[in-house]
């Protein structure tokens, strides 16, 4: 779809969520306390001993008459390092989402929320709502079109993930039957990649699922966006009634039907561009402005230090995780 708007002189930008596609599906977390069984707290008791010598253990027990398990523990806690899966909500997406349309200059944007979507990015549109220009929603509902639930069941969860034909089954039953098997296998392999299942889980658990689309739309931030229902015709009758509710809870909002399915972004692009070329271009175009920003004080006096000392091919750098979603520190 970016290169049919592209096509058509619209500026498309596609985000990967953290958590999502291509993203970043984890975050390394330095210390806290996890349940490791017995063999684990065995082999973190003699790593301690090693490092720390087998008579500052026996010193502690005749001073204690006892081995010193919460000293250890408190000190292997402090240094283990363990990924955790990024569960993405709406404060987070919000977050994110402006941070990319701030350093991309994009504000004011023409929004366009998928599936999912709408629940993620509504709080971010109610705090700013100055930088929407419109929105436009394509199948749109609080529950995503991939029944996610299914990957909480263990061993279902496992075929599923681990064999094609099971994924592609389901998704040609919930999401597209239009999609080809190397696109399905794409959305199957960043599932089973590292943490990405539990990432997709933990952003479903914090999905505000109690979301009222009419309260939303007719709030005095969003009320003024003008906005466009695009729908599929061919899920099932039921579903085209969920879209023809869903425009009418947003009162002035244009509803239109495609002929795709749930998942209609690569099967039916070109219809899907031509629906929002043809909704956006009634709005003035935006006019990109672009500023440049000095360098931060701290990145600036790591590269005159590597600079001074020499090391001009190399710079090492610490940086937080990105988007500022979690407290540890990568390199």
């Amino acid at each position: 779809m970016i290169q049919s708007l592209g096509s058509k002189g619209i500026h498309g930008v596609a985000i990967d969520l953290p958590g999502n596609g291509f993203s970043d599906k984890s975050l390394v977390v330095v210390g806290g306390d996890r349940e490791i069984g017995f063999v684990g707290r065995v082999k973190e008791v003699y790593g301690l001993i090693q490092e720390k010598g087998v008579f500052w253990a026996f010193d502690q027990m005749v001073e204690t008459g006892d081995l010193p398990y919460e000293e250890i523990i408190k000190l292997q806690n402090s240094k283990r390092r363990s990924l955790k899966a990024i569960e993405l909500g709406s404060e987070e997406t919000a977050r994110v989402l402006g941070q990319v349309i701030d350093t991309l200059g994009l504000s004011p944007v023409h929004l366009v929320l998928h599936d999912s979507a709408l629940g993620l990015a509504s709080n971010w549109v109610s705090e700013n709502p100055q930088s929407v220009r419109s929105i436009t929603l394509i199948d749109s509902s609080i529950n995503p079109a991939l029944p996610l639930w299914v990957l909480h069941i263990p061993v279902i969860r496992e075929v599923l993930l681990g064999f094609s034909f099971g994924f592609q089954k389901l998704v040609s039953l919930r999401c597209s039957k239009e999609m080809t098997l190397s696109q399905i296998e794409a959305h199957r392999i960043l599932l089973k990649g590292r943490n990405g299942r539990e990432a997709v889980l933990g952003s479903l658990k914090k999905l505000n699922h109690s979301f009222d689309i009419a309260q939303w739309g007719n709030s005095d931030a969003v009320n003024g966006i003008p906005m466009q229902v695009i729908w599929s015709k061919q899920v099932s009758d039921v579903w085209i009634e969920e879209g023809q509710r869903v425009a009418k809870a947003l009162g002035k909002a244009k509803f239109v039907t495609h002929s795709g399915s749930r998942w209609p972004q690569e099967s039916k692009s070109g219809e899907l561009t031509d629906y929002i070329a043809d909704f956006v271009s009634a709005f003035p175009r935006s006019i990109r402005r672009v500023s440049e920003e000095p360098i931060p004080e701290k990145v600036q006096k790591i590269l005159e230090e590597a600079k001074a000392g020499g090391d001009h091919d190399h710079v090492h750098v610490d940086y937080t995780d990105a988007y500022g979603l979690g407290e540890g520190w990568s390199t």
